[in-house]
């Protein structure tokens, strides 16, 4: 009877695990997802076309060193992040005090990044938690927002309890906050027009000058032409031909000249991912925004506008070329200005923002990928 028994539960317990294999095998949700990296595709980049976080992708992976990637490896996709959401205690409406904030699906920076918002954004306050706000957003999107970043317009109504002093304290720092940021945006706003009125007076200035000059080689051109003949003529002619290339070069020149110009008027400028221009930039933003002053339409991707004009080797750099860079996955994914002289402006990173480098550097000289010219003689 014993023996019996026995025999009647492996036959059971095979027949769960065969059940447990078929059900995996045609579930989609169980099943493994994997994926390879695309061309010049970074771990980030891989995370957000799956909706997920670097972090997650390491773990799953066993990645200890992400800029040692071979090309086009094949990746566990690892499943989406998990959503945390408390029962609503207040009601109240906020305001978002800074650019570019992490709207997550939980209360700390170890949960996925659903969006990003921006300032002057509204949202609606629904719970407080470990210095986290839960909030909802206009266009029906939930998450929870660094309580630090959003400023409370309006006490909130209690719910299920009452408001904490310490909310109210809170509260009255933010509000301090903001009207301080107010005056430190008003002031930087005049700044900024006070230093454009100038950019400009000076630009004009040196167009005038450039105009004086062509004015006067015209004229002493001419001169030379009704006093001279013969073989004098003969050497004015070399002389005015030579002259008319160095123009055309002296032309090209100018315009690097602006280009240089114009990317050292921003330095100091705050380091902002994905950044253009209102408030900051990024590596390939601050490119495209310098290179589209002189005509020259980039799009906003380091790898893209590698693509992009004609190559120029290392010993042949002039200034205004685009000089790339690997620097955290195979491929492209840095880019900043030659200037001449062996260094290179660049938009670098968070708390450095728009700065000189050397090309000599140990990291640079490691990292140097190659050069794009944009601007030449026509």
């Amino acid at each position: 009877m014993t023996e019996l028994k026995a025999r009647m539960a492996r036959v059971a317990l095979a027949t769960s695990a065969s059940a447990l294999l078929s059900y995996v095998s045609i579930s989609p949700a169980l099943a493994i997802q994997r994926s390879h990296l695309k061309t010049h595709e970074t771990l980030i980049g891989f995370a957000e076309r799956f909706h997920t976080t670097v972090r997650m992708v390491e773990e799953a992976n066993h990645i200890h060193d992400p800029n040692d990637l071979p090309h086009h490896m094949l990746l566990i996709v690892p499943p989406p992040p998990r959503h945390e959401w408390v029962n609503p205690d207040i009601d109240t409406t906020g305001v978002l005090n800074t650019n570019r904030v992490d709207v997550r699906t939980g209360p700390g920076k170890r949960f996925h990044r659903e969006t990003l918002v921006d300032k002057y954004d509204r949202v609606h306050v629904t719970a407080l938690k470990h210095g986290w706000a839960q909030v909802e957003l206009d266009n029906g999107a939930r998450g929870w927002i660094n309580e630090d970043f959003v400023s409370i317009s309006k006490h909130p109504k209690t719910i299920a309890r009452n408001v904490s002093v310490r909310r109210k304290r809170i509260e009255s720092r933010h509000e301090h906050e903001l009207a301080m940021a107010h005056l430190q945006r008003l002031y930087k706003k005049e700044a900024r027009h006070h230093q454009i009125a100038l950019a400009r007076l000076h630009r004009l200035h040196i167009r005038e000058m450039r105009l004086h000059h062509e004015h006067v080689l015209e004229h002493d051109r001419q001169l030379a032409e009704n006093k001279h003949s013969g073989h004098r003529s003969a050497e004015l002619a070399e002389v005015t031909h030579k002259h008319g290339y160095h123009h055309a070069f002296s032309r090209v020149s100018r315009i690097r000249q602006d280009i240089v110009r114009d990317a050292f008027s921003y330095r100091g400028e705050a380091y902002v991912y994905g950044g253009t221009g209102r408030d900051g930039f990024d590596c390939s933003g601050f490119t495209r925004f310098i290179m589209s002053k002189e005509g020259v339409h980039l799009p906003h991707n380091a790898a893209a506008q590698y693509q992009m004009g004609h190559p120029v080797p290392k010993d042949q750099l002039k200034p205004g070329d685009l000089v790339f860079f690997h620097t955290v996955a195979p491929g492209i994914s840095h880019v900043g200005i030659y200037i001449g002289h062996g260094k290179f402006i660049q938009a670098a990173r968070p708390g450095v923002g728009v700065c000189i480098s050397s090309l000599n550097e140990p990291y640079y000289e490691r990292a140097y990928r190659g050069a794009r010219r944009f601007v030449r003689r026509k």
